[in-house]
C-alpha cells in the first residue's frame, strides 16, 4: 500500500506506518494485510538497497525488517538505518525463520529492538508492533529532553552535579566539564572540583557544601575558578541536600554556572551609573516606547523635579507644547547621532533652549532599546549668540547677512573646497538704476526695493548657497559646491529673471534691471579677496556691454560655455547628417582562444569640430535628451550589422551594447528593442546589452521585470564596469544577467598590485560559481593577458589585443585568424596608430553603416 503525502505530515491522530522489508513476495503482502487489519499503514521493499532508499524518503515509524535477503541482509540493513539521525530511535522489529541463537545475538548486535519468528501469530505480530512503537516514542521524547535540557545548559553555561559524600562518588554533567576546563571524558571527583577553585578559596568551598548537607535550605555562594587556561572565571554554586531512604541527607545535588560576564557587565553598569549621576550636564535613558527608565540629577534638577518624580514619564513631556512634533530621522534607529536644538519647559511652565543629542541603543541581537539622550541648557549661549549675530552678522536693512558674515562664510568654503578637491562660485550682482530709484522717489522707496531684491533673490538660490548684502546696492551669492563651470551659468539668469516683473513699491510699479560677474575658485583665483576683485570685473564688463547681463570673468570659461552650446546644437544636427558611426572592439574567448564578440562604441565625426572624443559628447547626448535618438540608432545599427555578419558565416558571433540610463528607464525602452529586433531580422541571441550597476539597482523590482522581458525576446544582458558602482553581490541572483565586466580600473594594476589581483580573483570565482561569464576590460600589455589567463577569467578584450576597428575591418579579422595575440589579426599595420583614426574617419566612404 503507497502512504499518502498528506499523512506524512499529519496530527497525531495519524496511523503508524510501517515498512515491510522481505525478498520474499508471499511474505510482503501477508505481513502487509496483517499489519493493514492492525489499523496501520505499510510500505513494502523487496531488498535491503530499496528499504534505505524508502525509509530515508518515508521516515517510517517502525520497520519490520527479515534476516534472511540476498546482497544487502537484515543485519546490514539494520546497521545502516541506525547510522542515519532519523534512524537512530526507529524501532526495528527483526523477521526470519530461523530460531538460532547466534542470529538472534547478531540482530541485537546489529541494532535490531525485537526479534520475531515469520509464524508468529498474526495478532500477537500487531501488538508486538504496538509495543515497540509506543517505546520507541517514549525513548524518543525522553532523548529530546535529553538535548533540550543539554541545549539550555549550553546557552546558560549551567552545568548540573551530584556528590556522595560517604561513597565518594562524584557526577558532573558535560557543560560543568567546560567551564571548569575539563575533558568530557575524564574522571571526576569532589576533589577534582575543589582543584579547580582559586587556591584561596577552596576551603570555604568546602566547608559551604559540607555546610550544605545538613542546613535544609542548603547552600548558594559565589567563587572563582582557574580555568586549563589560566584564566579566571566567577562561578554560583548551588546546593541542595537529598535525602535518603532514612529520610537523613545521603547525597547533595546542585548546580554551577558561569557568571563572569554577568558580574563584569554589573560592575560596568555600577561604575558608568557613578560616572554618569557626576556629570553635571542632564542624561536621559528612555525605553522604545518613549519612557524614561533612568536619568541622572542634574536633568531633574534642571527641569525642577527630583528624580523619583520622573521615572516611568514620557521623556517628550520636557518639550514645550510647540516643540512636540520634532521628530527623528527616518534612519535613526538603524545608527547615526541625532543633534538638534529644542525648547524645553520646567515644572512651572517656565522655558528655555536646550541642545539635545540622541543616540540609538540596541542590545548584541540589534534590537533596538530606546534612546540616551544629554541635554545642556543653552539660555545663555543663545542670547549671547543672538546678540551678536545681529550687531556683527545681519544687515539692518534685508535681514540679510552682511559683509562680516559673509566674508566669514566664504573662506570657510574655500578652505572646505580646497580640501576636497571642489569648486566655488562667487556672484557678484549690482542693480543697474539704483541711483535713479534714489533720486526721483527718494530713499525710502529705493530702501523698500533693496528688501523686495533681497526678497526675491532668497527665494531663487539653494539653500546650501549665501546671499548677502554687502552694502548700498551690491548684493553677492556665495555658490558652493559647484559641479562644473557651465552649471553657473543657470543660476546667474534664475537671479535676472527675478528683474522680469516690476517692483510693486508704495502702490506703484518700479522697474529695475541688474548686472551680475561671476568668479570660479579655484579657476580664477585662490583667495577671497582677489576672488571678489574678479567678480567685481566681471559685473562691470557686464555694465558696460549693456547691462541686464552676467558675465563670466574667465574668458575661457565664456569659451567653454559658447563651445558646449555649439556642440549641442551640432548634435542635434549630427544624426540627420549622418556623422556617426560605430567602432567596434573584439573580445576574446581565452578558452578557445577565439574571437567570440565585439563591443560597439560609437564614434562622430563632426562637419563643425572634427573627430569628438567620446567624452565630449556623450555627457551631452545624455543632458540634451538626444541619447534616446542616437541610443535607438545605436543599437538597430548594430543588429544589422550582426545579421550581416551571421549571413555571412559567423552566426555565433555576439554583439554587446551600451545601454545609458536613461534609454533604460524610458517608458518604452522593450517595446523599442523588440520593434528594433523584429525590424532587422536579427537572432537576438546574438546580441548583449550592457548596464552598468548603478542602472540596474536603480529601482530594482522594476528593473528585474524589464530584464526579464528582454530575456524573454532572447537577448543576452552584462553588467559593464562590475565593481565600481553598487557592488551588492546580493542583485546577481535575481537577475537575468549572463556576464559581468570587470573595470579597466582593476585590470591596470593586476599584474602589478596584490589587492586588484585579489579583486579581480574573486570576481572571477564569484562570476563562474553563479555560472555567469567574466570579461576583462581594458587589456593592454601581455603581462595583464597572462595574469587574467592564470586567474581563469573566461573572455578579454583591450588595445592589446585589438583597438576598435570599423565593421568592415573587424569582417577580414573573422574570416581569418581567430587566436588571441594581436599581431596575428588581419588588420593593416596603420590601425594600431591611434592618430592613423583620424585618416579613417575623414576617409569618404569610410564609415560603413552610419
Amino acid at each position: 500500500m503507497q502512504r499518502d503525502s498528506s499523512l506524512v505530515s499529519a496530527g497525531p491522530d495519524r496511523k503508524p506506518m510501517v515498512l515491510v522489508v522481505d525478498d520474499d513476495h508471499f511474505m510482503r503482502v501477508k505481513l502487509s494485510e496483517i499489519l493493514e487489519k492492525g489499523g496501520f499503514l505499510t510500505e513494502a521493499a523487496a531488498d535491503g538497497a530499496e528499504a534505505l532508499a524508502k525509509f530515508s524518503a518515508l521516515q517510517p515509524d517502525l520497520v519490520l525488517l527479515d534476516l534472511i535477503m540476498p546482497i544487502l541482509d537484515g543485519f546490514e540493513t539494520c546497521r545502516e538505518i541506525r547510522s542515519l539521525p532519523q534512524g537512530r530511535h526507529t524501532p526495528v522489529l527483526m523477521v526470519t525463520g530461523l530460531d538460532s541463537g547466534v542470529s538472534i545475538h547478531r540482530a541485537f548486535e546489529a541494532g535490531a529492538t525485537d526479534f520475531v519468528a515469520k509464524s508468529t501469530n498474526p495478532e500477537l505480530l500487531v501488538y508486538r508492533v504496538r509495543c515497540l512503537l509506543r517505546n520507541g516514542r517514549l525513548l524518543q521524547t525522553l532523548q529530546q529532553s535529553e538535548d533540550r535540557l543539554a541545549r539550555a545548559q549550553r546557552i546558560a553555561r549551567l552545568g548540573d552535579w551530584e556528590w556522595h559524600p560517604e561513597s565518594g562518588t562524584f557526577w558532573q554533567s558535560p557543560e560543568m566539564s567546560r567551564i571548569l576546563g575539563m575533558r568530557e571524558d575524564a574522571a571526576v571527583s569532589f576533589e577534582g572540583l575543589l582543584g579547580a577553585v582559586a587556591a584561596g578559596e577552596r576551603g570555604m568551598v568546602r566547608e559551604r557544601l559540607i555546610w550544605a548537607m545538613t542546613a535544609s535550605s542548603g547552600s548558594d555562594f559565589e567563587c572563582r575558578v582557574l580555568g586549563a587556561d589560566g584564566k579566571e572565571r566567577t562561578i554560583w554554586i548551588s546546593a541542595r541536600p537529598q535525602p535518603g531512604a532514612l529520610a537523613r541527607p545521603t547525597r547533595l545535588v546542585g548546580t554551577l554556572q558561569d557568571v563572569t560576564e554577568v558580574r563584569r557587565a554589573e560592575d560596568r553598569s555600577r561604575m558608568l551609573k557613578e560616572a554618569v549621576d557626576s556629570l553635571q550636564i542632564g542624561i536621559t535613558f528612555s525605553d522604545a516606547s518613549g519612557r524614561i527608565v533612568y536619568l541622572n540629577p542634574a536633568e531633574a534638577e534642571m527641569h525642577g523635579y527630583q528624580v523619583e518624580e520622573l521615572i516611568g514619564r514620557e521623556a517628550r513631556d520636557f518639550s514645550s507644547h510647540r516643540q512636540r512634533r520634532q521628530t527623528p530621522p527616518a534612519n535613526f534607529q538603524e545608527g547615526g547621532v541625532w543633534r538638534r536644538e529644542s525648547v524645553n519647559q520646567r515644572c512651572d511652565g517656565e522655558e528655555f533652549p536646550v541642545l539635545l543629542t540622541s543616540i540609538p541603543v540596541r542590545d548584541r541581537e540589534q534590537r533596538y532599546l530606546g534612546i540616551v539622550t544629554t541635554c545642556e541648557n543653552i539660555s545663555e549661549q543663545k542670547e549671547a549668540e543672538e546678540k551678536i549675530n545681529r550687531l556683527a552678522y545681519f544687515d539692518n536693512l534685508t535681514g540679510l547677512p552682511n559683509r562680516g558674515m559673509f566674508l566669514e562664510r566664504l573662506h570657510q568654503s574655500l578652505a572646505l573646497a580646497a580640501r576636497d578637491g571642489e569648486k566655488v562660485g562667487l556672484v557678484f550682482l549690482d542693480l543697474d538704476n539704483f541711483k535713479d530709484v534714489n533720486d526721483t522717489q527718494g530713499h525710502p522707496a529705493g530702501d523698500k526695493l533693496l528688501c523686495e531684491v533681497a526678497r526675491r533673490l532668497a527665494g531663487c538660490v539653494r539653500e546650501s548657497d549665501v546671499l548677502a548684502r554687502l552694502g548700498g546696492d551690491e548684493f553677492v551669492v556665495l555658490l558652493t559646491s559647484v559641479a562644473c563651470q557651465e552649471r553657473i551659468a543657470p543660476a546667474a539668469q534664475r537671479m535676472l529673471d527675478i528683474f522680469a516683473k516690476p517692483f510693486l513699491i508704495d502702490g506703484r510699479a518700479v522697474y529695475s534691471s541688474a548686472s551680475i560677474g561671476i568668479a570660479l575658485y579655484p579657476d580664477d583665483s585662490h583667495d577671497a579677496s582677489s576672488l571678489f576683485r574678479c567678480a567685481d570685473t566681471a559685473m562691470y564688463h557686464a555694465k558696460n556691454e549693456g547691462r541686464a547681463q552676467f558675465r563670466l570673468f574667465s574668458e575661457e570659461m565664456n569659451r567653454k560655455i559658447m563651445r558646449r552650446v555649439a556642440l549641442e546644437n551640432s548634435l542635434r544636427s549630427g544624426l540627420e547628417k549622418q556623422e556617426f558611426f560605430l567602432h567596434y572592439q573584439p573580445q576574446w574567448d581565452l578558452k578557445t582562444n577565439r574571437m567570440m564578440g565585439a563591443e560597439v562604441l560609437l564614434r562622430w565625426q563632426s562637419e563643425e569640430f572634427g573627430l569628438m572624443p567620446p567624452s565630449e559628447f556623450i555627457s551631452l547626448l545624455e543632458d540634451s535628451g538626444l541619447i534616446f535618438a542616437i541610443g535607438e540608432w545605436v543599437l538597430k545599427s548594430a543588429c544589422q550589422q550582426a545579421r550581416r555578419w551571421a549571413e555571412a558565416g559567423h552566426p555565433e558571433f555576439k554583439v554587446a551594447v551600451n545601454v545609458s540610463g536613461k534609454q533604460f528607464k524610458q517608458g518604452e525602452f522593450v517595446p523599442m528593442v523588440a520593434g528594433i529586433i523584429r525590424e532587422t531580422g536579427v537572432n537576438p541571441r546574438s546580441i548583449e546589452l550592457e548596464f552598468t550597476e548603478s542602472v540596474i539597482m536603480e529601482n530594482a523590482e522594476r528593473t528585474r521585470e524589464k530584464l526579464a522581458e528582454l530575456r524573454r525576446m532572447g537577448l543576452q544582458m552584462s553588467i559593464d564596469d562590475f565593481g565600481t558602482g553598487y557592488s551588492s553581490l546580493n542583485y546577481l541572483k535575481h537577475f537575468p544577467v549572463d556576464r559581468i565586466k570587470i573595470d579597466r580600473s582593476f585590470v591596470a594594476d593586476v599584474n602589478r598590485s596584490n589587492g586588484d589581483t585579489a579583486i579581480v580573483e574573486a570576481i572571477i570565482t564569484m562570476g563562474q560559481s553563479l555560472s555567469l561569464k567574466v570579461l576583462a576590460e581594458g587589456v593592454e600589455n601581455s603581462d595583464q593577458l597572462h595574469y587574467l589567463t592564470a586567474l581563469g577569467c573566461d573572455e578579454v578584450q583591450g588595445y592589446y589585443l585589438a583597438r576598435p576597428m570599423l565593421a568592415e575591418v573587424l569582417a577580414g579579422s573573422l574570416g581569418g585568424v581567430h587566436g588571441r595575440n594581436a599581431e596575428k589579426l588581419e588588420v593593416p599595420e596603420w590601425f594600431d596608430d591611434p592618430s592613423a583614426l583620424e585618416v579613417l574617419v575623414a576617409t569618404p566612404g569610410a564609415r560603413g553603416s552610419a
